[in-house]
């Protein structure tokens, strides 16, 4: 479903943005391939043993998580691939929905969009004007990450504490 918006990108950006597409099966027939008319490079997917090492080996600028408006996406309470990036210093740019807007200050730990259909509009933005704070925006959902998700003896503490 974001074929028109991917293909706008690569075009209209082809000088300054790769599309990497990490785990896609890129053997689809032409009439299966969602990606028709969009310019991207394609790396294999790797076993979970494997997956960290490679996002790493990527060396990403940004990670974009393309959610369709849907019920199981809107209440879902799944940002891993936020978490994922995160570790790696990988801003994330994710649709304004539940769970990454609640996770996600936008321009400051990460990246928000705010509908599909503005999505190249937003990239352009973000290359022509924040590569800075792209970079830095990295940084601060690294900080998030080790400072809120992860076993601190003050959030061991604090997890300990729900169970008295």
């Amino acid at each position: 479903q974001f074929q028109p918006q991917l293909s706008a990108i690569t075009k209209n950006l082809h000088d300054k943005v790769e599309l990497i597409i990490y785990g896609y099966n890129g053997n689809e027939t032409e009439e299966e391939n969602w990606l028709h008319d969009v310019e991207f490079t394609f790396i294999k997917p790797t076993s979970i043993i494997h997956y960290f090492k490679q996002l790493k080996a990527l060396e990403l600028d940004l990670l974009l998580i393309p959610l369709v408006n849907n019920e199981y996406n809107t209440t879902s309470e799944d940002y891993n691939k936020f978490l994922e990036a995160s570790l790696h210093e990988i801003p994330v740019l994710a649709p304004d929905m539940n769970p990454y807007n609640l996770i996600i200050s936008s321009e400051i730990n990460g990246f928000i969009y705010s509908s599909q259909a503005n999505l190249p509009e937003y990239v352009n933005f973000l290359i022509n004007e924040l590569t800075n704070e792209i970079k830095l925006a990295g940084q601060k959902a690294k900080e998030l990450v080790q400072t809120h998700f992860s076993y601190s003896e003050e959030n061991i503490n604090m997890i300990n504490g729900l169970f008295e």
